[in-house]
């Protein structure tokens, strides 16, 4: 890359280049591979390594400059929002130098062996790879409708509407996981789903909760939220279509 190559151009004849990797499209597995990532850390955004590892550290965001003070960790990290390659690089070199040891590098979802594209002059595949769009879709509907917009209107409808403890909360809604009617082509979390905090959950486990999701939510959420849910299982039924129209797509 840095030496260039030669390349037949399209009109036969030889240039000397110095080619830039600009995307690769590869599904998640293929994408933990190449980019030398430790599961299941997203090759896109570094902090979500950390909200789904079940480990508690203190991030330094880039853009605010506001340390998230709710943690009792000894570890203290500069995080981007955005994982890049000179993040990884810069990461990996502290690593070498003992400024990282390896329990920090893992915390950022790196493995201590760098990507073939390490030492890429301009960019390598960290910026090159894409996100999963259907593998955001789905994921979206656990870190966003569920955890941060349906989670705090079902404990204001238990705590004040019904007079309850907060903690009993989890407790309903894991039994009602746990009690769903079984039926052909539906799941049965026998353990719940809150109950399980620290548990990865994967697209084809977050497509079997949204199955069953409005069930399980009946008589928590207060009926204003209900179209919301549904709007985003109708945007998620839609974006696994196979051929759109211009129809489907408005």
């Amino acid at each position: 890359m840095r030496d260039g190559v030669r390349i037949t151009c399209g009109n036969g004849k030889q240039r000397w280049c110095f080619p830039i990797l600009c995307e690769h499209i590869g599904d998640m597995e293929e994408q933990w591979l190449l980019t030398c990532l430790i599961k299941p850390s997203c090759p896109k955004y570094l902090n979500r390594y950390l909200h789904q590892s079940g480990t508690t550290v203190t991030t330094m965001h880039r853009v605010s400059g506001v340390q998230n003070s709710d943690s009792d960790s000894s570890h203290s990290y500069y995080l981007p929002t955005e994982r890049t390659d000179k993040d990884a690089r810069t990461s990996r070199t502290k690593f070498v130098l003992k400024d990282h040891d390896a329990l920090q590098l893992k915390l950022q979802g790196y493995h201590q062996t760098p990507p073939y594209s390490h030492d890429y002059p301009f960019n390598g595949i960290l910026d090159a790879v894409g996100p999963n769009l259907l593998h955001g879709v789905s994921k979206v509907f656990m870190d966003y409708v569920l955890e941060k917009w349906l989670y705090p209107l079902m404990k204001q409808v238990w705590c004040t509407e019904k007079g309850k403890k907060i903690e009993e909360l989890d407790t309903e809604l894991n039994a009602r996981f746990a009690l769903m009617p079984q039926y052909q082509g539906l799941r049965r979390f026998s353990n719940g789903i809150f109950s399980q905090k620290l548990h990865h959950w994967s697209v084809y486990e977050v497509v079997a909760i949204m199955k069953v999701i409005i069930g399980a939510l009946f008589g928590l959420l207060p009926s204003e939220a209900f179209p919301l849910l549904k709007e985003y299982l109708h945007i998620h039924y839609i974006s696994h279509y196979s051929v759109h129209t211009e129809e489907s797509l408005e």
